[in-house]
């Protein structure tokens, strides 16, 4: 596969991701779709984005989707926005460690920290 497809497949992934998140956001905070309480659909997908894509594409993906999707919702609680986009920043960085170091035990720690820490 040429270079310059493997990055047009990289970003299109990355998009996918993007818009994803968004949707289920949006649709979740308009009750349009149910999901569990305390369902963080950003934090997988902020980790999931940091054990697939370039390093640089993993820290833009849930910044711009939450950024978007607030957008779309609202702007809400200063204080409270904060905490929700450093907990998800800590979702990515736990990606990136977990991209370097692949094991079902770290996978299933680094998925349950998150979702404890969220």
């Amino acid at each position: 596969m040429s270079n310059i497809r493997q990055q047009r497949l990289i970003y299109l992934f990355a998009g996918f991701l993007i818009l994803t998140g968004v949707i289920l956001r949006v649709f979740r905070h308009y009750d349009l779709i149910a999901l569990p309480p305390n369902f963080a659909p950003v934090g997988a997908i902020a980790m999931s984005a940091a054990v697939t894509l370039p390093r640089r594409l993993a820290l833009i993906v849930p910044l711009v989707l939450m950024l978007a999707s607030d957008w779309l919702i609202g702007w809400y609680n200063l204080p409270i926005m904060l905490t929700d986009y450093a907990t998800f920043g800590v979702s990515t960085m736990i990606g990136l460690w977990l991209k370097r170091n692949v094991t079902v035990w770290r996978v299933l720690g680094g998925s349950l920290f998150g979702s404890i820490i969220f």
